[in-house]
């Protein structure tokens, strides 16, 4: 089974509001609630395209009560761990008629002890035995270590399952030096940490390029940030890259897969419903570029759906048709 670690759960609020603007009040359209935060996102993907999926993460107060009812009333397996304090609460608000999305994330007020995380040691030891792939997915709460991910992706290893992380700063700086199996940041988060592991002198802050901008002078730069990574033993990177599709990069070879053209919805959401596909085809065997393609169709398909993680196997597979992969070469 594949297991997902998502310590930072939260309540997702998204609402779809047409123009939207600060500073004005505006009725919204359509609404969701839903237990969220990336690693919930990734297990409903998971459990969407029918893989055997269960997700570990903590919980508390009210809003942890709702996430836990809301993902059983899912049908996504889970085992969270109630801690003090109270869950975080992030609001989503999406202009469908833009194709974009502004996100406030809640930092929380999880309240840990050292028995709760005895506890949680015991249960990701539980569930780690079990499992042939560890998706450490999301931020990490306040309380918890930088060093989080980076223990998991170790405790996998042991354990001989492979290893998928997707998080960013220090925890994603942490999680490289314990070696995982695959990343993937999207473009920021990769320029992010070469800065701050010192092979740039800042990140980029462009916005993510749109799906005619991916040149190869790009790709050039984003892809030996990437190689520097499988130097320092992680065996695989995917660099997910907006409306443009994804670049992998292995010790096998590196592709470039666009992403088709679909009708934009809701873009949050889009990268895990990437990792979950990632995790399914490593879970599966899938080899590479097609492994990539997949996870491309994957995100698209995520796109064209209000709320994160809402896809189906029917229509990811419509869209692997439509995705183009090719290798890239670096000069």
């Amino acid at each position: 089974m594949i297991l997902v670690v998502g310590p930072n759960l939260a309540v997702d609020h998204t609402v779809d509001v047409p123009g939207f603007q600060t500073g004005h009040i505006f009725r919204t359209g359509r609404s969701l609630t839903v237990a969220g935060g990336k690693g919930a996102n990734v297990a409903r993907a998971l459990h969407a395209l029918g893989m055997p999926v269960h997700l570990v993460g903590l919980v508390a107060g009210w809003a942890g009560r709702f996430i836990r009812e809301s993902l059983a009333e899912e049908g996504i397996p889970a085992t969270v761990v109630e801690v003090g304090g109270v869950s975080r609460t992030c609001t989503l608000i999406v202009d469908g008629s833009a194709g974009d999305a502004t996100v406030v994330n809640e930092e929380g007020n999880l309240q840990i002890t050292a028995a709760h995380l005895a506890e949680l040691e015991r249960v990701l030891d539980e569930w780690i035995a079990r499992a042939r792939v560890v998706v450490c997915s999301g931020s990490l709460p306040p309380a918890l270590p930088a060093s989080f991910h980076a223990r998991v992706v170790e405790k996998a290893r042991r354990a001989g399952a492979k290893t998928v992380v997707d998080t960013s700063g220090e925890p994603l700086s942490a999680a490289v030096q314990a070696r995982p199996h695959l990343i993937k940041p999207n473009r920021s988060e990769l320029q992010a940490l070469a800065a701050l592991d010192g092979r740039l002198e800042s990140p980029s802050l462009e916005p993510e390029v749109a799906a005619d901008d991916a040149g190869s002078q790009d790709l050039d730069r984003l892809a030996a940030l990437a190689r520097s990574l499988l130097v320092r033993g992680v065996e695989q990177v995917v660099v997910s890259l907006g409306a443009a599709g994804a670049m992998a990069v292995t010790g096998d070879g590196l592709w470039f897969a666009r992403a088709p053209k679909v009708p934009m919805v809701d873009p949050i959401g889009a990268g895990d419903s990437m990792v979950a596909a990632l995790s399914a085809g490593l879970h599966e065997g899938l080899a590479w570029p097609e492994l990539l393609a997949r996870a491309v169709a994957a995100g698209s398909c995520d796109v064209t759906t209000f709320g994160g993680g809402l896809i189906s196997p029917e229509a990811v597979e419509e869209l692997r048709r439509q995705v183009t992969v090719s290798p890239v070469t670096i000069a």
